[in-house]
């Protein structure tokens, strides 16, 4: 039987450079943008977030449906970083695998849990 997988990023955090990003919540915008998710939701569906409160929120307030949450969901582990305007970069670049010295002390891309099992 075939599975429909459906990846929903969090909606856009409450930016707070003294908090660890795995602790930030959704900003207001955020809240919005994933409230105007729910005409859009499956309504029978397994979901899952990861256990950092952003997620969660998205989930919530895009679904009223039940959901798992799940550490492995989470962030790439990395050391904290500075908030610039080139997180995104960095970022993509670590997908990419052109990993260079602004990943120096992140999770390994080999690494990634990815079993969907």
């Amino acid at each position: 039987m075939a599975r429909r997988v459906i990846l929903l990023r969090h909606a856009a955090p409450q930016v707070n450079s003294s908090r660890d990003p795995h602790d930030w919540g959704l900003s207001a915008d955020g809240h919005s943008a994933a409230s105007g998710l729910r005409s859009r939701m499956p309504v029978s569906a397994t979901f899952a977030a990861s256990d950092e409160p952003k997620a969660i929120e998205t989930l919530r307030a895009a679904t009223d449906c039940e959901f798992v949450v799940d550490g492995r969901f989470g962030e790439v582990d990395r050391p904290r970083e500075p908030i610039s305007d080139a997180f995104r970069a960095a970022r993509r670049d670590w997908v990419a695998g052109a990993l260079d010295a602004r990943h120096d002390g992140w999770e390994l891309p080999d690494l990634v849990d990815v079993d969907v099992s």
